[in-house]
């Protein structure tokens, strides 16, 4: 996508949104939504830069050994 089809998926000038990307200007809320789902991003990372593993490592650990336990288990029940 180049950034004129992006100026027009989000109904502004090309000057603006050259602007928002060199950090001149800033986008609205609606625009910020546009990216995030265009480049399936979080609004999160777009905000603040930091990806949303990060905030909550120990919830991801927990995801992790219980999808290992569950894949675990179901090695033992193709055995059977």
């Amino acid at each position: 996508m180049t950034l004129t089809e992006l100026a027009d998926l989000m109904n502004c000038s090309l000057d603006h949104l050259s602007r928002a990307e060199s950090g001149q200007r800033g986008l609205s809320i609606e625009n910020l939504l546009i990216i995030s789902e265009e480049f399936k991003v979080s609004l999160n990372w777009l905000v603040t830069g930091e990806p949303v593993e990060e905030k909550f490592p120990s919830q991801i650990e927990e995801v992790i050994k219980l999808l290992q336990e569950i894949a675990g288990l179901e090695d033992k029940d193709d055995n059977l």
